[in-house]
This record gives structure tokens, C-alpha cells and sequence, in this order.
């Protein structure tokens, strides 16, 4: 009995609504309210993106002149350290046996590979 006086009062509410302009002009209203916060949030995102990246560019732009840039106790320090891991671990390397690499061809790409590989 339930369900079916449910049914009626829903089927009564339909027909009601239907029926009522006011109804719907106020889901129109609801509606576009709704498409301009999104449209106003989309906008205010766009904005503050753009800034944002703008203001990365400027700073990004402009720092470069203030970047000690191969100079000072630091950089001596670093560049040294780089260049020797560099050397330690390069250099000191197994040499590649060149019977082994006979199949590579004169390009200085392909011979690189071969040599790495055969060191594997």
C-alpha cells in the first residue's frame, strides 16, 4: 500500500512541476547560476595560470645574470669532484678487446655501443 500511495504523491509531483512555469524558471536559474561559477572559476584559473608561468619566465629570465656561473671556492670544488668521478670511472674501465668488435662499423655511435657492451 505504501509503494503505491509513494507512486501517486511522486506521479502527483511530476505532474505538478510540469505544469508550474515557476518550476521551470527556477531550474533554469539554478542552471546558468552553476555555468558562470564555472565559467568565473575557469577564467580566474586561466588568469593566475598565465601570471603564474609569466612570473616563472621573468624570474627564469632574469636569474641567469646573477648565477655565479665558473667562478668561486664552490664551483672549483664541484668541478673537481665531477671531473674526477668522471675520470674514475670512465678511464679506469676493461678495455674492450678489439678482436671482439670487428662487426662494428667506422661510425663513432656504433663503435661506442660495441665497446660498452662488450665490456658487459
Amino acid at each position: 500500500m505504501k509503494e503505491n500511495n509513494a507512486e501517486a504523491v511522486m506521479s502527483a509531483e511530476i505532474r505538478r512541476r510540469l505544469n508550474d512555469d515557476g518550476w521551470n524558471y527556477e531550474m533554469a536559474e539554478k542552471v546558468l547560476a552553476r555555468r558562470r561559477k564555472t565559467v568565473r572559476f575557469r577564467a580566474l584559473t586561466g588568469a593566475f595560470s598565465g601570471a603564474a608561468l609569466a612570473a616563472a619566465l621573468a624570474f627564469f629570465v632574469i636569474l641567469p645574470g646573477r648565477v655565479d656561473t665558473g667562478t668561486g671556492v664552490m664551483y672549483n670544488f664541484v668541478s673537481a669532484q665531477v671531473n674526477g668521478a668522471y675520470e674514475d670511472v670512465f678511464t679506469a674501465g676493461v678495455k674492450p678487446d678489439t678482436t671482439a668488435t670487428e662487426f662494428a662499423t667506422l661510425d663513432a655511435t656504433d663503435a661506442f655501443i660495441d665497446s660498452v657492451m662488450v665490456e658487459r
